[in-house]
């Protein structure tokens, strides 16, 4: 699984494609969170509870937008989690890699 880049100082997109569930259908009414965290499982201002939203008319896909203000110090050594509930019962736990990359002009 590759990692997430995300970029510092730059609104940019989290986003989870095609959420389904056990019997392959599409989940379009999940309530879904991404939190990113650092080696000492310090949270992020920007990405703490992040909600993640359906996108209207999609088969399972959600985003949510991470503010400009994100400003970790740039490398690897963060992951994102990501969970999914619906009616209140966990539906989905990810757990991926993040590298904070500065964004050349």
């Amino acid at each position: 699984m590759s990692a997430m880049v995300l970029y510092k100082k730059n609104e940019q997109k989290i986003q989870y494609i095609g959420l389904k569930d056990d019997t392959g259908a599409y989940v379009n009414n999940a309530t879904m969170t991404a939190t990113m965290k650092d080696l000492q499982g310090g949270t992020i201002a920007e990405i703490n509870n992040l909600a993640l939203n359906y996108v209207a008319q999609s088969n399972g896909n959600y985003e949510g937008v991470v503010a400009a203000t994100f400003d970790p110090a740039a490398g690897i050594g963060y992951v994102c989690v990501v969970e999914a509930t619906v009616g209140g019962s966990l539906k989905k736990h990810i757990e991926k890699q993040v590298i904070v990359e500065v964004e050349s002009e």
